[in-house]
């Protein structure tokens, strides 16, 4: 195990996906051995379907440490040293694919960094494979698929560009998959959305730090998000998933793919009127109401400020 890829903890399935889809280009990467695949958190139901259809066994989970004789880490979906495993040394860490801003770029020296404006990290590492002409396994191309279909709300996120679209129609000229990757990912999410309040709001949380703060953005992207909030315990599942994690700011964005909009929960004042100043959105009762969807990485992170995020 001298080569690892891992991503933040709690990942995604574009983070999952793009981490098992490196191990394949471990050589053109500069690894000398096949990448192996360790993640920390837990791995949500639509990552375990999305494998589930691609015949792909899900990664280790968990390390107290990094093993001894770890040469080389490759990060995919992020380069925030708050969201990874406690175990990743930076200095370590020699590739990063990567499409958040206010990443700690400068606490990695030893890495080639890819951070463009996609939708999905998987596009980024499709790219790599087809421009290095290297084959892609059935498998690891459906997987891929799964990555830039969820990350991208199956194209419906602001965040989509025609690299996206680009990068799964030349995937699926090799799998023919992609009508049924969205009918799986569609029903994954329609499921979700009727888990416990408590499980929905600490599914996807994304936690920033500082000396002096600690925030974290929670988010949910399902049909039929934004009534969430009708729920008798939505506050109360909102306060215990911030004392869970120890922040004294919790943003949450209750994305919904149903109503193209979004609903943004957050008790802060502070963060209200942030987000008042930069997108004219006014809170009742903690709760704003957008015109279009909201993601995150493209409305959310940016509006932190050097401050928070640690820089």
């Amino acid at each position: 195990m001298a080569y690892i890829a891992t991503t933040y903890v709690n990942p995604d399935t574009d983070g999952v996906a793009g981490c098992v889809a490196l191990r394949e280009l471990s050589r053109e990467l500069g690894f000398r051995e096949r990448l192996t695949v360790i993640l920390d958190g837990t791995i949500n139901s639509e990552t375990h379907a999305l494998f589930a259809l691609a015949g792909l066994e899900l990664p280790s989970i968990g390390m107290a440490a990094l093993p001894q004789g770890v040469i080389a880490v490759a990060l995919v979906d992020t380069h925030h040293l708050s969201q990874l495993p406690t175990w990743v040394a930076p200095a370590l860490v020699k590739v990063i694919f990567d499409h958040h801003s206010h990443g700690d770029t400068n606490f990695f020296p030893a890495a080639t960094i890819v951070n463009e404006k996609v939708g999905a990290a998987c596009t980024l590492i499709a790219e790599r494979y087809f421009e290095a002409g290297s084959q892609i396994s059935p498998a690891t191309a459906t997987a891929l698929q799964g990555g830039i279909l969820s990350n991208t709300l199956d194209f419906v996120a602001p965040s989509t560009t025609e690299r996206d679209r680009a990068a799964f129609a030349r995937l699926d000229e090799m799998t023919g998959r992609g009508a049924e990757l969205r009918q799986v990912l569609r029903e994954e999410r329609a499921a979700f959305i009727n888990g416990t309040t408590s499980d929905i709001l600490s599914s996807d949380v994304k936690v920033f730090r500082d000396s002096t703060t600690t925030i974290g953005m929670s988010q949910v992207e399902a049909p039929g998000a934004s009534l969430i909030i009708q729920r008798d315990d939505f506050w109360e599942s909102y306060d215990r998933e911030s004392a869970r994690l120890g922040l004294d700011i919790l943003v949450v964005n209750l994305a919904d793919l149903t109503a193209s909009m979004s609903v943004i929960a957050v008790s802060d004042r502070r963060w209200q009127q942030r987000l008042n100043l930069e997108y004219r959105l006014v809170f009742d009762g903690g709760l704003a109401w957008t015109s279009e969807l909201f993601l995150r990485k493209s409305h959310l992170v940016p509006l932190l400020t050097h401050k928070d995020d640690g820089r």
